[in-house]
């Protein structure tokens, strides 16, 4: 017979844990023989976790056995206790248009906190195809801390396992607990549920304070795991002679250095370790050819493998995948025949992927590789799905990522055919060909109307991933590139002065109110350089140097007006802060002395034409 909601409580609550990790905390559930069953985003990539069940008893470094990290399932455990394991429901049909019941840990901050229950409608059931799991969709609301918590029948049986809540839309998904339990046995049982084996894959053999290193292009990186102690001071140096850069990310997953302060030479990072745990050092090269260098550490580097990169998908083959770590990039190849279109399509429940494709023969050139966030819908209407057309023969890279760049995770990817019905195939456009100057290759910036305005700037200028963080920059302009390293962005507007009421302005008054706008802005910016100078063509250009974010950007803005319509150039760098060393201060302006070159080539090409 149906139980009211305090006896189901009280049958079912005294088996739902509370997980706890560095990181934050969630909710589990006690099974057979010992074993406690939560979301793999709880616990990952923790191999110990602390749990607490209501009645008080703690596990304070209860291991972590195994993760599924496609089906966001983890397994904790054995653990010795006399607390009894849930029962489960058979047959989660019989749910659909009843009452459910959640119980877990939301929002918690005690140390031995008491689970909470919440009542929910069971609205539909909703299947993920790529693994077969059924999901309950249902009103009753999953808050942070209760990933891993169970959903109840009237009758007390755990039917699912909660993982997903969509607050826009005021619903949760929550994976049966049959098909869960499937997964789970494999994981107890030592199997390769998620097809990915065990991650991280880390070379503990070649531990060592110094590695070599080896790039063979732009979208190679290397990786490397330490053990963090709590208040250990950590020295890093990558040394190349090309343009390397690293980035140190913590047990937490948030990115305690960053060291790109040469194009040159020796990177340096120090640090204080915040947490104990495993640290992740991630290095990588911007120049798209072959290199070598090396890293040396103070604490012992062990490789982290990515068995992802460089994987070569089959048509119509599903291959699982993982981000490993924030800001992981998974690059895949294969071969495509000219105008051959094929349909990629990226899908997961533990991130929100973004894929992209782009030539390996012209990734310097490539003005905007087509890219795709949500369009693939899916079981959470975040997955990636594109179509494109191939321009050449040759091999292209599949780039996936997670949009946010702040998840982890596992994910199937999907290459096939393109077939009626599929998204409209996309194909860069026709790659231009490199402009010879004195500052280098050029690519020119050739406006669309009447008038025309052309300017040339460093083809190693790319346009911004709309997952980086200086991608807000580019959302209010006409054109957006930056180089590799984002250290300097161009910004290309072009305004229609009647749409302002400002039809009749002159170069000098729009200069003198575009100051004036400059100068109102948050934090005071200095324009330190106001300036009316004609190009080698004979067109006038006024030129507005200034510096913001108190002192630490340089930005230089190059402006004319024809026939009603403005162009602005706007170039922005790092600048000298205050108290900046001697070192900082020498390797700055040096970089300004070589971009005070291109940009005086960029003035002497520009041109207008009616």
């Amino acid at each position: 017979a149906p139980m009211t909601p305090s006896d189901l409580f009280d049958k079912v609550s005294p088996s739902v844990a509370f997980i706890e990790t560095e990181r934050g905390s969630g909710s589990g559930v006690l099974i057979d023989d010992g074993y406690v069953v939560t979301n793999a985003h709880v616990v990952w990539p923790f191999t110990e976790v602390r749990v607490v069940f209501p009645d008080g008893s703690e596990f304070t470094d209860a291991p972590v056995l195994a993760w599924d990290l496609i089906g966001d399932l983890a397994v904790v455990g054995p653990i010795e206790t006399d607390i009894s394991p849930v029962t489960f429901l058979t047959d989660e049909r019989l749910l659909v248009g009843k009452d459910v019941y959640l119980i877990g840990y939301p929002g918690e901050v005690d140390k031995f906190p008491q689970p909470t229950i919440s009542r929910g409608l069971v609205a539909r059931l909703r299947n993920w195809p790529a693994i077969d799991m059924t999901y309950l969709q249902t009103d009753a609301t999953i808050a942070g801390g209760q990933s891993g918590g169970v959903l109840v029948s009237d009758r007390g049986e755990v039917a699912g396992i909660s993982g997903n809540f969509f607050p826009d839309t005021s619903f949760a998904l929550v994976a049966s607990a049959q098909d869960v339990l499937k997964r789970v046995d494999g994981l107890i049982a030592g199997e390769n549920v998620d097809g990915l084996g065990r991650r991280p894959v880390l070379d503990e053999a070649e531990a060592d304070t110094h590695h070599m290193l080896v790039m063979s292009d732009n979208l190679a990186s290397q990786s490397f795991t330490f053990n963090g102690v709590k208040g250990e001071e950590v020295e890093i140096d990558v040394d190349a002679v090309y343009d390397y850069a690293f980035l140190v990310i913590d047990p937490l997953g948030q990115i305690v250095a960053y060291a790109d302060d040469t194009e040159t030479g020796t990177e340096h990072a120090r640090f204080d370790a915040e947490h104990d745990g495993m640290y992740v050092v991630d290095v990588y090269q911007f120049e798209n050819h072959p290199s070598a260098g090396s890293i040396s550490s103070t604490a012992e580097l062990t490789p982290l493998m990515d068995w992802d990169d460089r994987k070569r998908p089959v048509i119509g083959e599903a291959i699982p995948g993982n981000i490993d770590f924030i800001n992981d990039i998974d690059p895949y190849r294969i071969f495509l025949n000219q105008d051959q279109e094929i349909t990629v399509r990226v899908e997961s429940v533990m991130i929100d992927p973004l894929v992209m494709v782009d030539m390996e023969a012209i990734q310097e050139d490539d003005d905007e590789p087509p890219y795709d966030d949500d369009s693939g819908k899916g079981l959470f209407g975040m997955d990636a799905e594109m179509s494109y057309r191939a321009p050449a023969d040759g091999i292209y890279h599949i780039l996936v990522e997670s949009a946010t760049n702040s998840e982890t995770g596992g994910y199937f990817l999907t290459v096939n055919e393109a077939q009626a019905g599929d998204p409209t195939p996309m194909a860069p456009e026709p790659t231009p060909t490199p402009i010879r100057s004195a500052q280098g290759n050029m690519t020119r910036y050739e406006s669309e109307g009447t008038p025309t305005f052309r300017i040339d700037h460093p083809t190693d200028w790319y346009a911004v991933s709309p997952s980086s963080a200086t991608a807000v920059l580019c959302r209010f302009v006409t054109y957006c590139r930056a180089t590799t390293d984002e250290q300097v962005v161009l910004l290309i507007a072009e305004e229609r002065l009647a749409d302002y009421n400002l039809g009749d302005i002159t170069l000098e008054d729009y200069a003198a109110l575009t100051q004036e706008v400059i100068e109102s802005q948050p934090g005071s910016p200095e324009v330190t350089r106001s300036e009316v100078i004609t190009n080698t063509r004979g067109i006038p250009l006024h030129v507005l140097e200034y510096e913001l974010a108190t002192g630490r950007l340089r930005a230089v803005r190059l402006m004319t007006i024809h026939k009603g319509v403005a162009f602005n150039a706007t170039i922005i760098m790092p600048a000298v802060p205050p108290g900046a060393d001697d070192s900082y201060r020498q390797s700055i302006e040096q970089q300004h002395r070589r971009m005070d070159a291109i940009i005086e080539h960029m003035i002497d090409s520009f041109l207008v034409q009616d």
